[in-house]
């Protein structure tokens, strides 16, 4: 039969860990060695800590560049369209014919504007144009309910 500590203890082995005192000092050791086990797994649990606050951090700073990017990427939208409505204000002032009949520089196109910030944005982010399409409708979308 064996004792929790490894001792070997058989009943015709007379004496055979029967010490006095020699069960106290495994019991000793083991607790030693548990205190030790959870020591290491506390000083583990405090890197853990200090590694899951660094990962919170880093994943703080990407949201406020990606947030960046999706202000950056209005701005751009708000160019592009503004300098649309800056040939329609111009048309009107000089009386410089627009629509179906006047094509080239001096028509304001939306379309053609929108089109513009999406290729160009997904050129610039490495992303397909549908997912800066959604970008943009996204940068649309705070820009309208969120505070400047």
């Amino acid at each position: 039969m064996r004792k929790p500590g490894g001792y070997a203890t058989d009943s015709t082995h007379e004496g055979a860990g029967d010490h006095e005192g020699a069960g106290d000092h495994e019991d000793t050791e083991n607790h030693g060695d548990l205190d030790s086990f959870r020591q290491i797994r506390r000083d583990a649990d405090a890197a853990a800590a200090e590694l899951i606050a660094s990962l919170t951090d880093r994943r703080r700073n990407e949201n406020i560049t990606a947030a960046a990017a999706i202000h950056r990427l209005h701005d751009l939208l708000d160019l592009r369209l503004s300098t649309e409505a800056d040939i329609h204000q111009h048309s009107i002032t000089h009386r410089t014919p627009t629509g179906r009949t006047q094509y080239g520089v001096a028509e304001p196109d939306i379309y053609a504007a929108r089109l513009a910030v999406e290729c160009e944005a997904s050129v610039a982010l490495s992303l397909s144009r549908t997912v800066t399409s959604d970008m943009i409708t996204t940068s649309e979308q705070l820009h309208h309910r969120l505070p400047a």
